[in-house]
């Protein structure tokens, strides 16, 4: 690899040609370092899913906490009693959703009679 011609010597191609001298020694070497690889890709695979698990689980805690926002103001432009966010938090995602779908309803229709 140390005679490569300057136009060759990338990183790809580096990294290509150990792998071919990897594998070419014997099959033991070769199964060897196949396994290496499989074992690397196993933890690549583990922990871009746990990467993508924790991304899903922000996004719904942010979205909680946008529509526990929402319910407070609109609780507030009605002139209702504002919920505390402790017992907002104990609602689940799908009672806050109906819930903000139930103050944006009764806002559109005080607006829609002048009210």
């Amino acid at each position: 690899m140390d005679s490569l011609p300057h136009a060759l010597d990338v990183p790809e191609l580096r990294w290509a040609l150990g792998d071919l001298m990897m594998i070419s020694p014997s099959e033991m070497e070769r199964e060897r370092y196949e396994s290496h690889l499989k074992m690397q890709r196993d933890i690549y695979t583990a922990m871009a899913e746990k990467l993508d698990e924790g991304r899903k689980q922000g996004l719904k805690r942010g979205l909680a906490k946008s529509r526990r926002d929402d319910i407070r103001r609109l609780q507030e432009i009605s002139g209702r009693d504002v919920m505390s966010l402790d017992e907002l938090r104990t609602l689940p995602p799908p009672e806050l959703e109906d819930l903000a779908a139930r103050l944006h309803a009764e806002l559109r229709a005080r607006l829609a009679n002048g009210s």
